[in-house]
């Protein structure tokens, strides 16, 4: 690393109407960022699930809420396979879209 004396700095590098430079930034691939989003958010559902396929959502979500200052006034209901399975692929499905529409709406304000 350089170290450089301000007073040895010309009078260019003060100059506000000077271009800066640009970093180069590489377009975020929407496939990509809606896989990654999508895979990550149904990931987290999965565990849900397993949490309540195995007993343990319940003691789970009400420490959750305590610590949160709140009572616990949910019940989970009991595991079945076909509402998980749903569960899954809506979060899945809906991560997707999220992470797409990001990358696109990123691409388009950073990228020109």
């Amino acid at each position: 690393m350089e170290i450089v004396n301000v007073c040895q700095r010309s009078q260019e590098d003060f100059e506000p109407n000077r271009p800066r430079k640009r970093t180069l930034m590489k377009a975020i691939n929407p496939l990509k960022a809606g896989a990654v989003v999508g895979a990550l958010v149904a990931a987290w559902h999965v565990g849900w699930a397993a949490l309540v396929a195995i007993g343990w959502a319940q003691p789970f979500i009400d420490f959750i809420f305590r610590i949160h200052f709140i009572r616990p006034v949910y019940v989970i209901q009991s595991f079945e396979i076909g509402t998980a399975i749903i569960l899954i692929a809506v979060t899945a499905i809906s991560g997707f879209l999220i992470g797409y529409i990001f990358s696109v709406i990123w691409n388009r304000l950073h990228l020109g």
